[in-house]
């Protein structure tokens, strides 16, 4: 499994079933970012792959977009027939399908595909075409595909006809579909004209430790890029100041306090907005206590949270994180997405969030491999 494994000990996972049960010996494929910058896709693919294997399964995790094509007469090829028309309107789609297919080359037949997690169904350059490359595998090996607790954050934009043909076809063919939020599901609603079932994010199969009673005193913030473009989400923070001062108006009394701030994030595309915002605060309290630092792994980003005081998340997982830890949090929503899921989790309890998503894949699990 790609990643740190060592946040299995953080996670408090219990072992592995003596016994397995090898479906005739085919693992479960499961598809995740596992090897995104951000530190909490990693963790959903962990958490899926950990929860799978508790239950006595075979897991496999593969990267959503593949595996970078090494072949330069790939690469050649593609960029030879791209004046074509045809081939320039679907080249993406044949470079994202050629990476898959390099991802899963030589790997045993699964039993199951799960495709789990994360913005997974987004409007970008590579999601529409990994959507529709694992959708054709499942249809040629002739093996179950489930869509469990993905989202969505925006639908419009360049979403082109293909992109959304591909969208309808692939939760057609797919035996399940679970969304992770309600926004998602009014979004794919538009799109699909279908209802979804809605499961919480997927890292809420793991039982995490809970905080021991300490003199904790650290406020820990995350920071994530402030982007340009525009959301469903009306009261964001249009411009850097802005944002900046919204994090402010939180930080402000416990900076009166003389409590040490940590400035840190949970994606290394942040790290710039991050620092940024680290000076910004320092040249307003010039004898405050603020420090930056920057997890190299789950198990680190974990840690941080759970010896916290406090978190303020402006990003989904570490206000997650923060909630299935029992950590006091504060968000500030800079998407749809992340103002979903806070209104979604203040309904439940972790221990009734966990049960939730444990019990919709163990549906999924029994059922399924059953029909293949």
């Amino acid at each position: 499994m790609p990643g740190d494994l060592s946040c299995r000990e953080q996670l408090n996972l219990p072992p592995i079933l003596a016994r397995i049960k090898m479906c005739n010996n085919k693992p479960i494929w499961v598809i995740n970012r596992c090897e995104a910058r951000n530190i909490g896709d990693r963790l959903i693919g962990k958490s899926l792959v950990s929860a799978i294997e508790k239950k006595g399964y075979r897991a496999k995790l593969i990267e959503y977009t593949g595996r970078p094509l090494s072949s330069c007469l790939c690469r050649s090829v593609l960029s030879f027939y791209s004046h074509l028309p045809f081939i320039s309107l679907l080249r993406r789609h044949i470079r994202i399908g050629a990476r898959i297919l390099a991802a899963v080359w030589g790997s045993a037949n699964p039993s199951l595909i799960i495709i789990g997690g994360g913005q997974l169904l987004q409007n970008n350059s590579k999601f529409p075409q990994a959507m529709l490359a694992w959708t054709l595998i499942s249809v040629f090996k002739r093996v179950p595909l489930v869509f469990f607790s993905v989202g969505v954050e925006r639908i419009n934009g360049n979403f082109s006809w293909l992109d959304k043909y591909s969208l309808r076809l692939a939760t057609t063919i797919a035996t399940d579909c679970y969304v992770r939020d309600n926004h998602s599901r009014c979004l794919l609603k538009q799109v699909t004209k279908k209802e979804f079932k809605t499961i919480p994010d997927a890292v809420a199969l793991i039982k995490y430790k809970k905080k021991e009673p300490d003199n904790a005193s650290t406020i820990l913030v995350y920071v994530s890029k402030l982007k340009k473009r525009q959301t469903d989400l009306q009261n964001r923070p249009r411009d850097r100041e802005t944002y900046y001062a919204k994090i402010e108006d939180k930080l402000r009394y416990w900076v009166s306090k003389g409590a040490p701030i940590v400035i840190t994030v949970s994606s290394s595309g942040d790290v710039e907005e991050a620092k940024g915002f680290k000076d910004w605060l320092l040249s307003r309290y010039p004898d405050s206590s603020v420090s930056f630092n920057q997890p190299r792994a789950g198990s680190q980003l974990l840690e941080n949270i759970r010896s916290a005081k406090l978190v303020i998340a402006t990003r989904m997982h570490p206000m997650i994180f923060a909630y299935l830890m029992d950590i006091p949090f504060i968000v500030i929503a800079l998407n749809a997405k992340t103002d979903s899921m806070t209104k979604q989790i203040k309904e439940k309890s972790p221990q009734s969030m966990h049960r939730h998503v444990d019990r919709a894949l163990e549906s999924v699990l029994r059922f399924r491999i059953k029909d293949s």
